[in-house]
C-alpha cells in the first residue's frame, strides 16, 4: 500500500520538455506510460522504490508555466518551476534544475544527476559529395576560403613591413552586434557570462538585437536552419538532433543540475536522496535509452572519408567528358592558329607588294 510522508500525495511539477518529459507523463501514476521522458522515468523509478503516493501537476495547465525553469524577477523571487517551489505550490520538480547558491536558499536539491555547460547550437554545414571527385573536388565555400587565405598571404608578402591587419574572423558577439545573426530560445533569457565585461556588452547588444523567442521546439529548429544560434545550457554528453552542431563554450560556467524540492520539504528531499543514490550509476543508461537523447561523438574522433567504388556510369563517364572537351579545345586552338598564321602571312604579302 502506497503511503506519503507528508500525509497527502507528493505534488510533482512537470511541463512537456523533450526528451526529459513527453506528453504521456500526464497519465502517471494512474496509467502506465512506456516513454514518459528520461527524467520523468527516473522520478517514477524512485517513487516505486519508496512506494510513495504521488501525483503529477501539469504546470502549464495549472499555473501557465511552460519552458521556464526559473529566472530571477525584480521582486527577488523566481519565475517558472523554481518560483513554484519557492512559493510551495508544488512539492517537487520532476525536471532537473540548475543548482546555484541563490537557488539553494529557496529550495532543496537532490544529488546532481547531470552537468551542463553553456553551448551554441547551429545547423551543420553541407557535406562534400566525394563521388563527384573530378568536377566537385571542393565546394564553393572551400574554394572561397582558399582564395581568402591566398589573398591574405599575398598581401602579407607585399606589405611585410606594414603593421598587420586585424583578424577578419568575428566571434558571436561581433556578429550579434552587426545584426548578422540572432539568438533564439524558448524565452527571453540571458545566460551567465565568462566575465563582467562580456555580460555588460551582451546586455547592450540584446537591447537592439533581442533574442528571438519561440515556445515551440519546431519553430526553434526553423530558426536554427535559417542560420540563427540556439544559445543555451545543454547536457554536453548529448546532441539534440542529427544535423546540428554543438559548439561548447570552454570559457563558460559548468552547472550541476538536480531535482528540486520546496523549502518546506527538506525531509522529503533527504528520503528521496537515499533512494536516488542507489540508481545513480544507471542514470546514463536511462537518459541514453532509445527515443531519448543521442550520444555525442568524442571530439578527438578521426572522421574517415567513406570509400567510393569507381563506376562506368559515374567516374569513367566524367573522364570521357573531360577527354572530349580537351580534344575539342585542342582542335579549336589548332584551327585558330592556322587562320591567324594565314592572315598574318597574307598581310605581309600585301605589304611587300
Amino acid at each position: 500500500m502506497s503511503w506519503s510522508p507528508i500525509g497527502r500525495p507528493v505534488r510533482v511539477g512537470l511541463f512537456e520538455h523533450s526528451p526529459d518529459a513527453y506528453s504521456c507523463f500526464r497519465m502517471l501514476p494512474q496509467k502506465p506510460c512506456p516513454k514518459p521522458g528520461s527524467e520523468v522515468e527516473i522520478v517514477q523509478i524512485v517513487m516505486k522504490m519508496l512506494d510513495w503516493e504521488w501525483e503529477v501537476v501539469d504546470t502549464n495547465e495549472a499555473f501557465g508555466v511552460i519552458n521556464d525553469f526559473g529566472n530571477p524577477k525584480e521582486d527577488g523571487n523566481y519565475s517558472g518551476i523554481m518560483g513554484l517551489l519557492a512559493d510551495n505550490k508544488i512539492d517537487m520538480s520532476g525536471l532537473s534544475l540548475r543548482i546555484t547558491p541563490d537557488r539553494m536558499t529557496r529550495a532543496h536539491f537532490t544529488f546532481p544527476i547531470r552537468y551542463f555547460q553553456q553551448v551554441y547550437i547551429i545547423k551543420r554545414p553541407p557535406d562534400n559529395d566525394f563521388r563527384n571527385f573530378i568536377f566537385a573536388s571542393f565546394t564553393t565555400e572551400i574554394l572561397s576560403i582558399v582564395n581568402e587565405f591566398e589573398t591574405n598571404s599575398t598581401t602579407y608578402s607585399c606589405n611585410s613591413i606594414s603593421a598587420p591587419e586585424p583578424s577578419p574572423w568575428l566571434d558571436t558577439s561581433d556578429l550579434l552586434a552587426a545584426r548578422k545573426t540572432h539568438l533564439t530560445y524558448y524565452y527571453n533569457m540571458t545566460l551567465e557570462g565568462s566575465s563582467e565585461k562580456n555580460v555588460r556588452r551582451m546586455n547592450r547588444i540584446l537591447q537592439y538585437n533581442p533574442i528571438i523567442v519561440h515556445p515551440k521546439e519546431s519553430d526553434l529548429m526553423d530558426e536554427i536552419k535559417r542560420g540563427n544560434v540556439f544559445y543555451s545550457t545543454y547536457d554536453i554528453e548529448f546532441l539534440p538532433y542529427p544535423g546540428l552542431t554543438v559548439i561548447r563554450d570552454t570559457t563558460g560556467i559548468i552547472s550541476y543540475v538536480a531535482f528540486g524540492f520546496s523549502s518546506n520539504n527538506k525531509k522529503l528531499c533527504h528520503l528521496f536522496n537515499e533512494a536516488l543514490l542507489k540508481i545513480l550509476p544507471g542514470i546514463p543508461q536511462i537518459t541514453r535509452a532509445p527515443g531519448y537523447a543521442f550520444v555525442k561523438a568524442p571530439e578527438d574522433t578521426t572522421i574517415q572519408v567513406k570509400k567510393t567504388r569507381l563506376s562506368l556510369n559515374g567516374h569513367l563517364e566524367q573522364l570521357f567528358y573531360i577527354y572530349i572537351i580537351g580534344v575539342g579545345i585542342c582542335i579549336v586552338v589548332f584551327f585558330t592558329e592556322i587562320i591567324v598564321h594565314r592572315l598574318v602571312k597574307l598581310k605581309n604579302r600585301q605589304v611587300s607588294l
